[in-house]
């Protein structure tokens, strides 16, 4: 994000900083998730073009004048980015130390050193997506675009020496560069979207955009036809906000180019006309003082509410989250005058050798990239919990595994699991996404005794949904056809058992869902097997072994440990009524896996010292076996 207020040797521009505002604005709506700005990430590429435009500006007018050196402009790069960064990552790792389990803290502190290093965005590039769900389990994801933009500060000033030498840096020659690099990063994300998301060089093109406009001189136009252009601008940048998210990278980068041509339209009418309406109303007060401290808002945002997620436990409601905003305009208030405004005086002093200002930032980095790998290296220090907390804790790691000698078995079908009696050939199998491992294996033992086994075909994010498309796993159409061929090929396997996690894929709706079940039992009816639908499990609000974990520690004896029956039937009945119109006498079944779970009206998430879920969703290894042995008397051979 761009950082601080001014332009170094650019004039100021008040409504510049107004525009930021509007920025850290747009970013707030969706991190908070206020509703309304469906695309409000974009204003993340807001920041982009006005960073282009500043730094475009000052490296060439010092080109021009013959005036520009790498260490001074890297210094005040470092003097307006480093000391924020880094003061908040280093109190970010203080509370996490305090407040998060071990895996979490040593995934934190994993994404503060990136973050340190400026290479947040090559971190989370392979391993998270900013849109889907596990977003929320990163505290500090929002660091990818302050890397993506440190990446373009370290990288322009040598494409701008280039330019300059050879008479290309003006508006043909940058306009050009933009046209490649917007080229590039719709071909890249076509094929690979995460990464024309996070890598900097297929981001360029939007800070291009910015440096397009500081390209050439901006000649004055009269103010009404300003605001004109102004409003066209602003309603192209707001269009895109808040339009829907659509599905697919070609829709988005749509948006998304919107977006940055109103970005560029607005400020290049406001420059040119700073007298229009729309540059005044950017420049009023309120506005200038949001973008001045836009930098540390940025920051703080993020982790601050990730971390008051994570105390809390429960997901915040609307009203908690509208709580950690003022606290976090006085936290990014406070940074700025106690850490902004004074590195930046001190690194831009006359008196202040260059060498000062590198040496403190290599300094401090290596503090905080020191201190966060030896977290890493100790796995979280997991020796601040007590021994009963860990306890909770391990539950997550006490996941079933297909061992080789399952897969090697004799009797075991191509690409599947053989569990229980593995002596003799599957009579039952089980087909569905992460929610069918532990199932499975409580399956397997409780068939053994009987000299029976099951056939496990687990898929992870990959329902049994035939004909259907799952968000973010292409290879799941592909995948469910070739398990239902190859169970649908095992002549010995008579009982087909169906698992899913619904909740993951509310998205496709119950009817779609029902359909695509009804397409896979079909199918395995005609190969003459007999097929069980299991029913949506009660869900936690909260990661259960972790939440138990950290509920004395957190002061939360408040936290729900179940949930009422009554609430479970409510919310899952339009699922289940879904399911059970796809009941065809015993050929195909419905099971009710509430009626294990719940108990006296109750559905608890935890029985004695044993949770019945290993996170907010999966059953774990006890709950599995529950719902297992109310499945026995439906697999009965026929």
């Amino acid at each position: 994000m761009t950082a601080g207020g001014g332009s170094g040797s650019a004039a100021y521009h008040g409504h510049i900083d107004g525009l930021r505002a509007v920025a850290i604005a747009l970013v707030l709506l969706y991190h908070f998730d206020f509703g309304g700005g469906a695309q409000a990430f974009l204003g993340v590429d807001i920041f982009f073009v006005i960073s282009g435009y500043l730094i475009g500006g000052i490296v060439r007018t010092d080109l021009a004048d013959g005036r520009f050196g790498f260490v001074d402009f890297y210094r005040r790069r470092i003097a307006r980015i480093t000391p924020a960064l880094l003061v908040v990552a280093a109190l970010t790792l203080a509370a996490s130390y305090a407040l998060l389990i071990p895996a979490d803290l040593s995934r934190m502190a994993l994404e503060v050193r990136a973050a340190a290093l400026n290479i947040a965005n090559w971190h989370f590039e392979p391993q998270a997506s900013y849109f889907m769900r596990d977003r929320i389990e990163r505290f500090f994801l929002h660091s990818w675009s302050l890397s993506v933009e440190a990446q373009f500060y370290a990288a322009f000033p040598l494409l701008a020496l280039l330019l300059h030498r050879f008479g290309w840096f003006a508006r043909r020659g940058v306009g050009a560069l933009l046209l490649l690099g917007l080229a590039a990063y719709v071909a890249a994300g076509l094929h690979e979207p995460r990464a024309a998301f996070y890598f900097s060089s297929l981001r360029a093109w939007e800070f291009l955009a910015g440096v397009l406009i500081a390209a050439g001189p901006i000649a004055a136009i009269p103010p009404r036809r300003a605001a004109i252009l102004a409003a066209l601008g602003a309603a192209m940048m707001f269009g895109a906000a808040f339009a829907p998210v659509p599905g697919h990278f070609a829709a988005k980068s749509l948006w998304q180019i919107l977006c940055i041509a109103g970005t560029a339209l607005l400020l290049h009418a406001n420059l040119a006309a700073p007298a229009n309406p729309a540059a005044r109303l950017l420049a009023l007060p309120p506005m200038r003082a949001l973008g001045l401290v836009s930098y540390s808002v940025y920051l703080i945002h993020w982790p601050l509410l990730m971390l008051a997620e994570n105390w809390h436990i429960v997901p915040l409601s609307p009203t908690g989250r509208l709580l950690v905003l003022p606290a976090t305009l006085a936290l990014a208030a406070l940074c700025w005058f106690l850490v902004e405004r004074p590195a930046r005086r001190w690194a831009n002093r006359a008196a202040t050798p260059a060498i000062h200002v590198y040496g403190a930032a290599l300094l401090a980095t290596a503090l905080i990239v020191g201190a966060a790998s030896l977290i890493v290296a100790k796995k979280g220090m997991p020796e601040r919990f007590s021994a009963d907390e860990r306890a909770l804790l391990a539950v997550f790691k006490d996941r079933t595994r297909c061992t080789p000698a399952s897969r090697s078995a004799a009797f075991a079908p191509p690409g599947a699991c053989l569990l229980g009696d593995t002596a003799v050939r599957p009579d039952v199998a089980v087909w569905g996404d992460s929610h069918s491992r532990e199932l499975s294996h409580a399956l397997g033992r409780e068939l053994a005794p009987a000299g029976r086994s099951l056939a496990q075909y687990t898929s992870s994010g990959c329902p049994p949904f035939l004909g259907t498309a799952i968000r973010s796993q292409p290879d799941c159409p592909a995948d469910n056809d070739r398990i239902a061929a190859r169970i649908a090929a095992t002549p010995s396997i008579q009982t087909v058992v169906l698992v899913a996690y619904y909740g993951r894929h509310a998205y496709l709706g119950d009817a779609r869902i029902a359909a695509a079940l009804d397409r896979s039992a079909a199918l395995l009816r005609r190969a003459g097997k007999r097929v069980i639908i299991v029913g949506p499990l009660p869900k936690p609000p909260y990661d259960v072994p972790s939440g138990l974990a950290r509920r004395d520690r957190n002061g939360r004896d408040d936290l729900p440990l179940a949930q009422s029956e009554a609430e479970y039937r409510r919310t899952s009945a339009p699922m289940r009524a879904a399911l059970e119109r796809l009941a065809d006498g015993d050929r195909v079944m419905v099971a009710d896996p509430g009626a294990a779970m719940c108990m006296d009206g109750r559905c608890p998430y935890v029985v004695g010292t044993a949770p019945l879920y290993m996170d907010d969703n999966h059953p774990s290894v006890a709950g599995a076996e529950r719902i297992a042995r109310s499945l026995l008397p439906l697999l009965a051979p026929r």
